[in-house]
């Protein structure tokens, strides 16, 4: 069986590895139980964990980003140390969202429960009321069970839009 692949980039601050283990996890039991039996296989395109300055591979993040469907960033209170820092990836996915000729189709942040609520970044702050509040998949969680739980949602609706 051939299968049509969708890929989807996953970004968060390095203290985030926990998600992004649940995120490789998620993404393989969605696609052997939902997505390969319809032909689809969604693929995983992370910077890997211990990559402490993702500066250096910017320029690969934004070719993964050009071919990219979705993408997924966990934050908690910044956009990550100056190193490895994801404000960048959002702007440039905005970007190729609105570009018609790009596979992008969505952007996502997945707010992580912070530590240190009043240590919380303003901008951060601002950033995640303007987007729970327009409606979009945009969500908070507390744990990763419950980050699981939002991951799974996003990719179903996303095997559903595809179909």
């Amino acid at each position: 069986m051939s299968y049509r692949f969708h890929y989807v980039f996953f970004g968060a601050p390095s203290e985030c590895t926990e998600e992004q283990q649940a995120f490789h996890d998620v993404m393989a039991e969605f696609n052997k139980e939902q997505a390969m039996p319809r032909g689809l296989l969604f693929c995983a395109l992370t910077l890997m964990p211990n990559v402490y300055d993702k500066r250096a591979f910017q320029g690969a993040i934004f070719a993964n980003l050009d071919m990219s469907r979705h993408l997924v960033l966990v934050l908690e209170d910044s956009w990550g140390p100056p190193a490895r820092d994801f404000e960048k990836d959002w702007a440039y996915a905005q970007r190729c969202i609105a570009n018609p000729e790009l596979p992008m189709k969505e952007a996502v942040i997945l707010f992580k429960a912070p530590l240190l609520p009043h240590k919380v970044d303003p901008a951060i702050v601002e950033l995640k009321q303007n987007l729970l509040s327009n409606g979009g998949q945009h969500a908070t969680f507390e744990n990763v069970n419950e980050f699981r739980t939002k991951l799974s949602a996003l990719l179903s609706g996303w095997l559903a839009a595809v179909e």
